[in-house]
């Protein structure tokens, strides 16, 4: 168990130096259009097909998790080398760092499902909880540090890639973690879900690429004022995150709905804002929508197949499909609409990416929410876990 907290934590510290600062640098080094929407849903797209191409090969989760977390950090170098002083190369490093954090994620959802039977919503959020701790810090640091001097963006990616390589080796000393037998999903159940999952994705993404473009170009937000959006939604969820879970538990697909609901808040805030602090006020919602996006949607799915690996692998793709369909669109619908004025266009597809949100999280509530009889796991089943 501490071995797992452990990995959790620092997981995290390394994702939060980085991963809320990929888009913004994106825009200030002149990432537009359809890269930009590539770039806000890399992490969702290209790791979820990674994800799919594992689900049907065995192998150990602990070497997933191994190979790509130390490859993730090399490649974090590798950005400063290379990435940070040209853009092209920049899309395409990250690229390969979210097909790699995919492989990494698909071997911790194997190794995480073993132990959350029983309890699903209040075991997932516990990790989320402990997963938020090394968050909070690293984000503050990284904003404090970079300022509006872009330039010590580079140390702050080494000191993320020295985090995943060392994390990467400390699985290790895990123990491996048997998987059960897989059988035949639930099929209609199943793909009602997908579909669900898959349009609201479409319509969540759509908003990605221009949160950065209106940091930049609205707002007028430096990495500092980035960090402190992260910070807030953090400290927001490290709150509510098991209170929440419990909630999941008792009134899961109500709690699905309210989930994807509360997204509403941020393209509004941004569409609609004066200033920063607008923003700063919207993330306090980020608590209750966080906390049910790390419990619900896992929990509901791990409930609903038995095939766990096939069940997360396809749940991602679809994911990652919306969520690449909606962020090309909302990319090429900035550039396309810029002539408008940068400020106008960017608040007008803002208040739509919030209007779609809206509409999409409905279907929501035409779920069933039968739930598993799975017993709990023995003794001997408890291992290892992850973000």
């Amino acid at each position: 168990m501490a071995k797992l907290r452990t990995y959790a934590v620092l997981q995290t510290l390394a994702s939060s130096l980085t991963q809320p600062f990929v888009n913004f640098l994106a825009a200030l080094l002149g990432v537009d259009g359809i890269d930009l929407g590539i770039i806000a849903t890399a992490n969702t797209f290209f790791s979820s097909i990674s994800q799919l191409a594992l689900s049907s090969i065995k192998t150990s989760p602990k070497k997933l998790i191994l190979l790509a977390d130390v490859s993730v950090g090399i490649l974090w170098y590798l950005m400063v080398a290379i990435g940070i002083n040209y853009p092209a190369a920049y899309v395409g490093i990250y690229i390969a760092i979210s097909c790699l954090s995919g492989m990494s994620t698909f071997g911790w959802l194997i190794v995480l499902e073993r132990f959350s039977i029983g309890a699903r919503g209040k075991r997932l959020a516990e990790y989320g909880f402990y997963s938020s701790i090394g968050g909070l810090i690293a984000t503050l640091v990284t904003g404090l540090l970079v300022g509006s001097n872009y330039s010590n963006f580079a140390p702050v990616f080494l000191a993320s890639g020295s985090i995943y390589l060392t994390n990467g080796l400390l699985t290790l000393r895990w123990e491996e973690v048997a998987e059960a037998r897989p059988s035949k999903p639930s099929l209609p159940k199943v793909w009602k879900f997908l579909g669900i999952t898959a349009a609201f994705n479409a319509t969540w993404a759509f908003a990605w690429p221009l949160f950065p473009l209106a940091q930049v170009y609205v707002y007028h937000m430096n990495a500092l004022q980035v960090g402190l959006t992260s910070v807030i939604a953090g400290c927001s969820t490290l709150i509510l995150q098991r209170r929440i879970g419990a909630l999941v538990d008792r009134y899961r697909k109500f709690m699905m709905f309210l989930g994807r609901l509360g997204l509403v808040t941020f393209p509004l805030a941004y569409a609609l804002g004066t200033s920063v602090y607008d923003i700063y006020g919207a993330q306090i919602v980020s608590g209750f929508t966080g906390s049910i996006s790390s419990t619900a949607y896992y929990s509901y799915l791990f409930d609903k197949v038995e095939d766990k690996r096939r069940g997360i692998a396809f749940y991602n793709a679809f994911s990652g499909v919306g969520a690449l369909a909606g962020g090309i669109l909302g990319g090429l619908m900035a550039t396309l609409l810029a002539p408008l004025g940068q400020t106008f266009s960017l608040r007008l597809l803002l208040l739509s990416a919030a209007l779609g949100r809206l509409a999409a999280s409905t279907l929501y509530l035409f779920l069933d929410d039968a739930r598993s009889s799975a017993p709990p796991p023995s003794r001997a089943e408890a291992v290892a876990r992850h973000h």
